[in-house]
């Protein structure tokens, strides 16, 4: 997924379903934004899209990583809804982002 202005990428992530039957689960691989465009709502665009990529194919969950450095990412993320599944620490953050139901219109 990437965020534009104009021609130019000012963000982007990745994301990948996780396989089985039972799996309602994706991985946020990676979320970069550019250091000009961060706190101008670009993260937000890129978050509407995972959910709307995830509510297509019925994803419940989404699961990731991030290093405990990353405050202005995590304070993003709790914003966005996601918990910390492992608050006492650890090597890294480990986060599950419930999506929310697709809203009616």
């Amino acid at each position: 997924i990437i965020a534009k202005n104009g021609d130019e990428v000012v963000g982007s992530s990745s994301l990948t379903q996780l396989a089985g039957l039972l799996h309602r689960d994706a991985w946020l691989n990676d979320v970069v934004v550019a250091p000009d465009w961060r706190k101008q709502g670009t993260a937000d665009l890129l978050a509407n899209e995972w959910e709307a990529w995830c509510q297509e194919r019925e994803i419940e969950t989404l699961k990731f990583t991030s290093g405990w450095n990353r405050a202005a990412a995590h304070k993003f993320y709790l914003r966005r809804g996601a918990v910390i599944l492992n608050p006492e620490g650890g090597k890294t953050a480990f986060f599950n982002y419930p999506i929310p139901e697709r809203s009616q219109q």
